[in-house]
Protein backbone atom coordinates (compact mmCIF):
# COMPACT_ATOMS: atom_id res chain seq x y z
CA UNK A 1 0.00 0.00 0.00
CA UNK A 2 1.54 3.30 -1.09
CA UNK A 3 1.99 5.68 2.39
CA UNK A 4 1.51 9.58 2.50
CA UNK A 5 3.49 10.28 5.30
CA UNK A 6 6.49 12.05 4.95
CA UNK A 7 9.69 11.09 6.78
CA UNK A 8 8.95 7.43 7.43
CA UNK A 9 10.73 5.72 4.49
CA UNK A 10 14.10 5.41 6.37
CA UNK A 11 11.99 4.28 9.55
CA UNK A 12 10.99 1.51 7.58
CA UNK A 13 14.14 0.43 6.19
CA UNK A 14 15.33 0.56 9.48
CA UNK A 15 12.61 -2.17 10.68
CA UNK A 16 13.40 -4.29 7.88
CA UNK A 17 17.15 -4.44 8.60
CA UNK A 18 16.01 -6.00 11.69
CA UNK A 19 16.29 -9.69 9.87
CA UNK A 20 17.98 -11.00 6.71
CA UNK A 21 18.15 -9.28 3.37
CA UNK A 22 16.05 -12.38 1.75
CA UNK A 23 13.23 -11.71 -0.72
CA UNK A 24 10.46 -9.56 0.13
CA UNK A 25 7.95 -11.77 2.45
CA UNK A 26 10.59 -13.86 4.04
CA UNK A 27 12.37 -10.98 6.06
CA UNK A 28 9.10 -8.97 7.06
CA UNK A 29 8.64 -10.83 10.66
CA UNK A 30 5.98 -9.79 13.51
CA UNK A 31 7.86 -7.64 14.94
CA UNK A 32 8.48 -5.51 12.27
CA UNK A 33 5.14 -5.03 11.29
CA UNK A 34 4.18 -4.08 14.85
CA UNK A 35 6.68 -1.76 15.21
CA UNK A 36 5.38 -0.19 11.75
CA UNK A 37 1.66 0.15 12.25
CA UNK A 38 2.26 1.51 15.88
CA UNK A 39 3.85 3.76 14.00
CA UNK A 40 1.46 4.27 11.99
CA UNK A 41 -1.22 4.80 14.54
CA UNK A 42 1.00 7.64 16.62
CA UNK A 43 0.65 9.77 13.70
CA UNK A 44 -2.18 12.02 13.60
CA UNK A 45 -4.58 11.67 10.98
CA UNK A 46 -2.21 8.99 9.47
CA UNK A 47 -5.10 6.25 9.07
CA UNK A 48 -7.30 8.76 7.84
CA UNK A 49 -5.64 10.31 5.16
CA UNK A 50 -4.63 6.40 4.01
CA UNK A 51 -8.14 5.18 3.78
CA UNK A 52 -8.53 8.16 1.80
CA UNK A 53 -6.30 7.97 -0.70
CA UNK A 54 -6.37 4.42 -1.28
CA UNK A 55 -9.79 4.29 -1.39
CA UNK A 56 -10.18 1.86 1.95
CA UNK A 57 -12.76 4.27 4.40
CA UNK A 58 -15.46 2.61 6.39
CA UNK A 59 -17.83 3.21 3.54
CA UNK A 60 -15.69 2.44 0.95
CA UNK A 61 -17.54 -0.06 -2.16
CA UNK A 62 -15.49 -2.77 -1.62
CA UNK A 63 -15.35 -3.01 2.31
CA UNK A 64 -19.65 -2.74 1.28
CA UNK A 65 -18.80 -5.54 -1.19
CA UNK A 66 -16.67 -8.07 0.99
CA UNK A 67 -19.40 -8.02 3.92
CA UNK A 68 -22.58 -7.90 1.99
CA UNK A 69 -21.43 -11.33 0.96
CA UNK A 70 -20.49 -12.50 4.37
CA UNK A 71 -24.43 -13.44 5.28
CA UNK A 72 -24.28 -11.77 8.35
CA UNK A 73 -27.69 -11.51 10.14
CA UNK A 74 -28.82 -9.98 14.00
CA UNK A 75 -27.32 -12.81 15.73
CA UNK A 76 -24.45 -13.54 13.76
CA UNK A 77 -20.93 -14.03 15.40
CA UNK A 78 -18.11 -12.21 13.07
CA UNK A 79 -14.40 -12.07 13.67
CA UNK A 80 -12.56 -9.06 12.02
CA UNK A 81 -9.02 -10.47 11.76
CA UNK A 82 -6.27 -7.35 11.33
CA UNK A 83 -9.14 -5.17 12.18
CA UNK A 84 -6.77 -2.23 12.72
CA UNK A 85 -9.06 0.84 14.29
CA UNK A 86 -12.09 -0.62 13.21
CA UNK A 87 -12.93 0.79 9.69
CA UNK A 88 -15.32 -2.48 9.23
CA UNK A 89 -17.19 -1.88 12.58
CA UNK A 90 -20.25 0.51 11.20
CA UNK A 91 -20.85 -1.63 8.18
CA UNK A 92 -20.79 -5.12 10.84
CA UNK A 93 -22.93 -3.55 13.08
CA UNK A 94 -25.34 -2.38 10.63
CA UNK A 95 -25.90 -6.20 10.12
CA UNK A 96 -25.51 -7.49 13.07
CA UNK A 97 -27.77 -4.58 14.72
CA UNK A 98 -25.76 -4.61 17.82
CA UNK A 99 -27.02 -7.78 18.98
CA UNK A 100 -24.62 -10.25 17.36
CA UNK A 101 -21.27 -10.85 18.43
CA UNK A 102 -18.15 -8.92 16.89
CA UNK A 103 -14.62 -9.91 17.90
CA UNK A 104 -11.59 -7.79 16.58
CA UNK A 105 -7.98 -8.68 16.34
CA UNK A 106 -4.83 -6.90 15.97
CA UNK A 107 -0.83 -7.68 16.75
CA UNK A 108 -0.16 -3.62 17.20
CA UNK A 109 -1.17 -2.53 20.95
CA UNK A 110 -1.67 1.09 19.41
CA UNK A 111 -3.88 0.37 16.68
CA UNK A 112 -5.87 -1.41 19.17
CA UNK A 113 -6.14 1.58 21.42
CA UNK A 114 -7.60 3.92 18.38
CA UNK A 115 -10.02 1.17 17.82
CA UNK A 116 -11.10 0.63 21.25
CA UNK A 117 -11.87 5.03 21.72
CA UNK A 118 -13.78 4.48 18.46
CA UNK A 119 -15.64 1.50 20.22
CA UNK A 120 -16.37 3.54 23.83
CA UNK A 121 -17.56 6.39 21.79
CA UNK A 122 -19.91 4.29 19.82
CA UNK A 123 -21.09 2.72 22.96
CA UNK A 124 -21.00 -0.67 21.31
CA UNK A 125 -21.22 -3.44 24.08
CA UNK A 126 -21.46 -6.28 21.75
CA UNK A 127 -17.43 -5.83 20.53
CA UNK A 128 -14.32 -7.42 22.02
CA UNK A 129 -10.88 -6.62 20.81
CA UNK A 130 -8.11 -8.64 21.35
CA UNK A 131 -4.17 -8.40 20.74
CA UNK A 132 -2.96 -11.44 19.41
CA UNK A 133 -0.92 -13.05 16.69
CA UNK A 134 -3.98 -13.53 14.11
CA UNK A 135 -2.23 -17.02 13.51
CA UNK A 136 -2.22 -18.62 16.62
CA UNK A 137 -6.01 -17.29 17.76
CA UNK A 138 -8.19 -19.63 19.05
CA UNK A 139 -11.86 -18.90 19.65
CA UNK A 140 -14.08 -20.63 22.02
CA UNK A 141 -16.82 -20.84 20.06
CA UNK A 142 -17.20 -20.79 16.34
CA UNK A 143 -18.33 -17.75 13.80
CA UNK A 144 -20.68 -17.86 11.19
CA UNK A 145 -17.84 -15.22 9.12
CA UNK A 146 -14.71 -14.53 9.30
CA UNK A 147 -12.80 -11.60 7.25
CA UNK A 148 -9.94 -10.14 6.59
CA UNK A 149 -9.52 -6.41 4.63
CA UNK A 150 -6.78 -5.32 3.63
CA UNK A 151 -4.29 -7.13 5.38
CA UNK A 152 -3.50 -10.37 4.65
CA UNK A 153 -0.69 -9.33 2.19
CA UNK A 154 0.95 -7.84 5.23
CA UNK A 155 0.38 -10.68 8.43
CA UNK A 156 3.36 -12.22 7.72
CA UNK A 157 2.21 -16.07 9.04
CA UNK A 158 -0.55 -15.23 6.26
CA UNK A 159 -1.11 -19.71 5.45
CA UNK A 160 -1.80 -19.98 9.47
CA UNK A 161 -4.18 -16.87 9.48
CA UNK A 162 -5.93 -18.16 6.48
CA UNK A 163 -6.26 -21.89 8.10
CA UNK A 164 -6.73 -20.11 11.57
CA UNK A 165 -10.35 -18.36 9.49
CA UNK A 166 -11.33 -21.41 8.23
CA UNK A 167 -11.45 -23.38 11.25
CA UNK A 168 -12.48 -20.47 13.46
CA UNK A 169 -16.09 -20.27 11.08
CA UNK A 170 -18.63 -23.04 11.10
CA UNK A 171 -19.40 -25.26 8.10
CA UNK A 172 -21.46 -23.09 5.71
CA UNK A 173 -19.83 -19.66 7.04
CA UNK A 174 -17.96 -17.56 4.92
CA UNK A 175 -14.53 -16.14 4.82
CA UNK A 176 -14.19 -12.78 3.01
CA UNK A 177 -10.62 -10.80 2.04
CA UNK A 178 -9.72 -7.68 0.62
CA UNK A 179 -6.34 -7.81 -0.63
CA UNK A 180 -3.26 -6.61 -2.60
CA UNK A 181 -2.18 -7.98 -6.10
CA UNK A 182 -0.06 -6.58 -9.19
CA UNK A 183 -2.50 -5.36 -12.30
CA UNK A 184 -2.91 -7.49 -14.96
CA UNK A 185 -5.07 -4.62 -16.44
CA UNK A 186 -4.65 -2.55 -19.44
CA UNK A 187 -2.60 0.27 -18.84
CA UNK A 188 -2.72 -0.25 -15.07
CA UNK A 189 0.10 -2.83 -15.38
CA UNK A 190 2.82 -0.42 -16.10
CA UNK A 191 2.71 0.76 -12.70
CA UNK A 192 3.48 -2.69 -11.25
CA UNK A 193 7.22 -2.14 -10.65
CA UNK A 194 6.54 1.41 -8.50
CA UNK A 195 3.42 -0.80 -6.74
CA UNK A 196 6.44 -3.35 -6.22
CA UNK A 197 8.90 -1.36 -5.32
CA UNK A 198 7.11 0.76 -2.36
CA UNK A 199 4.78 -2.53 -1.19
CA UNK A 200 7.12 -3.54 1.43
CA UNK A 201 8.74 0.21 3.26
CA UNK A 202 5.60 1.77 3.00
CA UNK A 203 3.68 -0.75 4.46
CA UNK A 204 4.92 -4.72 4.34
CA UNK A 205 3.30 -6.15 1.58
CA UNK A 206 3.85 -9.06 -0.17
CA UNK A 207 1.79 -9.16 -3.75
CA UNK A 208 2.57 -12.74 -4.65
CA UNK A 209 0.53 -14.57 -1.94
CA UNK A 210 -1.55 -17.15 -3.19
CA UNK A 211 -4.60 -16.36 -1.11
CA UNK A 212 -7.41 -17.36 -3.44
CA UNK A 213 -5.86 -21.16 -4.20
CA UNK A 214 -4.89 -21.37 -0.10
CA UNK A 215 -8.80 -20.58 0.56
CA UNK A 216 -9.97 -22.67 -2.16
CA UNK A 217 -9.06 -25.46 -0.84
CA UNK A 218 -11.03 -25.75 2.35
CA UNK A 219 -13.84 -23.10 0.93
CA UNK A 220 -16.20 -22.81 -2.05
CA UNK A 221 -15.66 -19.41 -4.06
CA UNK A 222 -18.25 -17.23 -3.93
CA UNK A 223 -16.93 -14.22 -4.95
CA UNK A 224 -13.78 -13.15 -6.92
CA UNK A 225 -13.26 -9.78 -8.47
CA UNK A 226 -10.55 -7.58 -9.31
CA UNK A 227 -10.81 -3.73 -8.12
CA UNK A 228 -8.71 -0.61 -8.08
CA UNK A 229 -7.42 -0.70 -11.63
CA UNK A 230 -6.78 -4.14 -10.32
CA UNK A 231 -4.65 -3.61 -7.66
CA UNK A 232 -6.57 -5.06 -5.25
CA UNK A 233 -8.90 -8.05 -5.11
CA UNK A 234 -12.38 -8.97 -3.43
CA UNK A 235 -12.58 -12.76 -2.08
CA UNK A 236 -15.55 -14.84 -0.24
CA UNK A 237 -15.56 -18.67 0.60
CA UNK A 238 -18.09 -20.91 2.14
CA UNK A 239 -16.59 -23.39 4.53
CA UNK A 240 -17.27 -26.85 3.00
Amino acid sequence: MIRSVTGTFHLHLDMFRMAPDHHQGDFVDNSAIRKMYDFFSSTPWFWELDAWTCRATARSPYRERVIGQLGIGESSRVLDVACGTGLNFDLLQERLARTGALVGLDYSPKTLRLARKKVAKRGWDNVTLVETDSAVYAPEEPFDAALCTFAIEIIPPWRETVAMMVRAVRSGGRVGFIGFKESTKRGFSTMNPVWRAMSVPFGGVELDRTVRSVLGEQCDEVLYEEVYGGFYYLLVGTKR
